[in-house]
């Protein structure tokens, strides 16, 4: 990753991947979901996080009972996606934003994200939009689900596992 990108990987320093996700705040932090979780975070916009994790093992050995599919993109359309993955992240005018918590597991952590989350917005949407901005066509409308999201980037790439 150019050092001029995501510098909130400065905390991962020894850390050979970063697994980075986006979603509501308050659902993806939670260490228990619920029906009114799931409500709140789809009907009404609300604040967003972005989840970083660190690790060493390739990520289909780290994450073995993940699907996980690999891209393999012109260096050009990768540093795209870096670049909106990068723009995820509300840093407020810091260099580097703030921690908001410990994350879900291992070494990881929250960061505060840009952009609303609703139920047209999710986490799946926004992965689906990090795709088109690598310059694969993809339907970033109505992308839902993860399995919808997982069906299109499975267009392009090879499962890992």
């Amino acid at each position: 990753m150019p050092e001029v990108l995501f510098p909130e990987k400065q905390c991962f320093q020894g850390k050979r991947y970063l697994e980075i996700g986006w979603g509501d705040a308050g659902f993806y932090q939670s260490r228990h979901y619920t029906l009114a979780l799931t409500a709140r975070a789809l009907l009404a916009p609300s604040k967003s996080v972005v989840h970083v994790v660190g690790f060493d093992p390739p990520p289909e050995q780290a994450f073995p009972r993940a699907s996980i599919v690999l891209l393999h993109l012109p260096v050009r359309k990768f540093y795209d996606l870096l670049h909106f993955v990068d723009s995820s992240v509300d840093r407020a005018s810091r260099e580097r934003a703030l921690r908001r918590g410990p994350g879900r597991y291992g070494t990881s952590f929250f960061y505060d994200g840009r952009n609303s989350y609703h139920l047209f917005r999710t986490c799946n949407n926004w992965v689906v939009h990090a795709l088109a901005r690598a310059g694969l066509p993809v339907q970033t409308t109505l992308t839902l689900s993860a399995t919808t999201a997982m069906d299109q980037a499975r267009r392009f790439g090879l499962s890992a596992n």
